[in-house]
This record gives C-alpha cells, sequence and structure tokens, in this order.
C-alpha cells in the first residue's frame, strides 16, 4: 500500500514540475532555452541507444569469434557474461579485480 502512495505521491510532483516547465515555456528568457535542452535530451538519448546497440553486437562477435580457440587461452571470451564485464570495466577503466591484466595473452 505505501509503494502505491509513493508512486501517486511522485506522479503528482512530476505533474507540478511540468506545469512548471509549461509555464517557463511562455516566458520570453526561458522558452527557447527549454526547447533547447529538450532537443539535447532527444539526441542524447538517441546516442546512447546507438551506443547500446554496437556494444552489444560488438561483443556478441568477439565472442563468437573467440570460440574457436582454447578455453584457457581465451579466459575472458568463453562466455557472453565474462565478455560484457571485460568490455565494460574496460570502457570506463576503473581496475576491476575481476580482469586486472587484459593484456597477458
Amino acid at each position: 500500500m505505501a509503494f502505491i502512495g509513493a508512486c501517486l505521491w511522485a506522479i503528482g510532483a512530476l505533474m507540478t514540475f511540468l506545469r512548471n516547465v509549461q509555464t517557463g515555456l511562455m516566458w520570453r528568457q526561458t522558452g527557447p532555452i527549454i526547447i533547447s535542452m529538450t532537443y539535447m535530451i532527444i539526441d542524447v538519448m538517441v546516442f546512447l541507444f546507438i551506443f547500446v546497440i554496437v556494444y552489444i553486437s560488438f561483443t556478441l562477435c568477439a565472442v563468437y569469434i573467440y570460440d574457436v580457440y582454447d578455453d584457457d587461452r581465451t579466459q575472458f571470451f568463453n562466455t557472453h557474461k565474462s565478455a560484457f564485464k571485460l568490455f565494460w570495466w574496460t570502457l570506463i577503466r576503473t581496475g576491476n579485480p575481476y580482469f586486472p591484466n587484459i593484456r597477458e595473452f
């Protein structure tokens, strides 16, 4: 029951915020800024969507290509899960302890 109440409260808060945005669109100083921000957010979402598609396809192809080699030679490409982890931590480079040295082989 508390979850339903929290959802209704969140919807009400969102509608209040969107009402203020609608009022801001009519104001001369903030209207063009809000419109530009809206288009920018749409462009960022399209970029992230394309990036996720390329990331998934690259990982699936890498696992498919390395599937013909030994399992001990390609330890990070044995499963899709380990390949996704490897490419994710390589992308953000935070030093994942499970994949300390990707240039070992």
